[in-house]
């Protein structure tokens, strides 16, 4: 490892000529870019105790120092999934209010989100009616949206705006 004094950077910097060359040398070394905190929200589906969390949070945490945040709606029975207009709205208001909770106590991290099959019906949902929930990233798997979904309409609301 190289460490220099604080004369020695500045007699380094005082021998570049071109301005925005020293800019982007000071900036570099005095305001180094600090890397956001990233959180990735875990959304299970239908009819599962979401084991796959555990699993996938170890790999995130071990691989890529990433920390993740489970959401849990409760074991949503398949049963349930046949009467939309009453048993489906409970799930999307929990787990938006578990999405804002966790924005408001991160305000300045990075909130990605892996839904998973009933869970990525949850999240679009989330997606077509809280227009103030922005994301990070999205990645869904199992997915059972509508293939007519307007993401058009939504994807201005995560920073990839590729659909994985």
């Amino acid at each position: 490892m190289i460490t220099r004094s604080l004369d020695e950077i500045k007699q380094l910097l005082a021998q570049i000529k071109s301005p925005q060359e020293l800019a982007i040398a000071e900036a570099a070394i005095i305001n180094p870019p600090v890397a956001r905190k990233h959180i990735i929200a875990l959304l299970h589906g239908m009819n599962t105790d979401a084991e796959w969390q555990g699993a996938i949070a170890d790999q995130l945490r071990d691989d890529f120092g990433v920390e993740t945040f489970p959401i849990s709606y409760g074991n949503f029975r398949p049963w349930r999934f046949l009467f939309p207009f009453y048993t489906r709205r409970a799930p999307i208001a929990l787990v938006t209010r578990q999405l804002r909770d966790l924005k408001n106590e991160n305000p300045d991290t990075d909130i990605s989100i892996i839904a998973h099959s009933f869970g990525t019906y949850v999240l679009s949902k989330i997606l077509e009616n809280e227009t103030d929930l922005h994301f990070h990233r999205i990645q869904l798997c199992g997915a059972v949206i509508d293939t007519e979904y307007r993401w058009d309409k939504v994807k201005s609301r995560f920073h990839s705006k590729q659909i994985v």
